[in-house]
């Protein structure tokens, strides 16, 4: 891992991307872009057709857009105090950019540098106290990426407990090629959980089997564990009755018999847990 994207806005939560991307790019002294995206050209656009939305004058988009400033400019030093506490601080650059926000980070994953994972907050500044959801943001770049994302709780923990959904399918491979790939980050407990979705009787050998002698091999003794019922519901138990501090799973894909990881399942298990969700790609 070279490259690592944090997208931060000016909620508490930034904080906790910023001390995760930390903990990653010490791994393997990643570079680290810290990216603050300001979404106000729909009221420029006003601006240039001449077509103002009901109460808004030019000097209230230009106080938009000074306040706008301001808020980059708090984030950037909280971004810059927290790496520079880290001893990483010449690793990191900030970006304050105008526009959409799947659009910039198409154009970082796509630069000479490129991105290999990304950083991004569970719920965004305008979320308010609304705590069992993922933020519309949030859910968008994990659906459009094609780079593994890191989802972070409100507050940055270390990682004990790290429980791997898996399904057999080549995202949650991708998810256990991480974890080998991550090293160092994870000295603690492996949990490797798979479900059985209801009304589906199991075919053929548990697809535990088939990653539990990589896993080995790689000096991680997982403790394994076949559930079922509803796959969210099922995941998300697990992970509240043995305290699991990072969940790491397969991202949005087909559904299968055993490939749970759909998009409806993927979005109720990162919106009914606060814990750190690393969500991966196949390929």
């Amino acid at each position: 891992m070279e490259n690592i994207l944090v997208c931060v806005d000016s909620s508490p939560q930034a904080a906790s991307c910023c001390a995760h991307a930390l903990a990653l790019a010490k791994i393997s002294r990643a570079h680290v872009d810290v990216l603050y995206v300001s979404d106000i050209r729909a009221f420029e656009s006003c601006i240039v057709t001449g077509l103002e939305p009901d109460g808004v004058t030019p000097e209230i988009l230009g106080h938009l857009r000074a306040l706008e400033e301001l808020k980059a400019k708090r984030v950037e030093k909280k971004v810059r105090d927290i790496f520079q506490n880290g001893n990483y601080g010449e690793h990191v650059d900030f970006h304050h950019l105008h526009g959409f926000i799947l659009d910039i980070i198409g154009e970082f994953i796509k630069n000479e540098r490129g991105v290999d994972f990304i950083v991004i907050g569970r719920r965004g500044e305008h979320s308010g106290n609304f705590k069992e959801h993922i933020g519309s943001t949030a859910e968008r770049i994990i659906k459009a990426s094609t780079v593994p994302c890191l989802v972070a709780a409100e507050k940055h923990t270390a990682a004990k407990r790290i429980m791997i959904a898996y399904d057999g399918s080549e995202h949650s491979e991708a998810a256990v090629r991480h974890l080998l790939g991550f090293g160092s980050l994870f000295r603690g407990e492996v949990h490797l959980v798979t479900v059985e979705p209801e009304n589906v009787t199991p075919a053929g050998e548990s697809p535990l089997n088939k990653i539990c002698q990589s896993l080995k091999d790689a000096g991680i003794n997982a403790i394994t564990a076949t559930l079922s019922g509803s796959v969210d519901e099922a995941i998300v138990r697990y992970s509240e009755v043995h305290s699991i501090d990072m969940l790491i799973m397969g991202a949005y894909g087909h559904s299968g018999i055993r490939h749970f990881f759909v998009g409806s399942n993927t979005t109720k298990i990162l919106a009914s847990t606060d814990i750190t969700a690393i969500v991966c790609r196949g390929g």
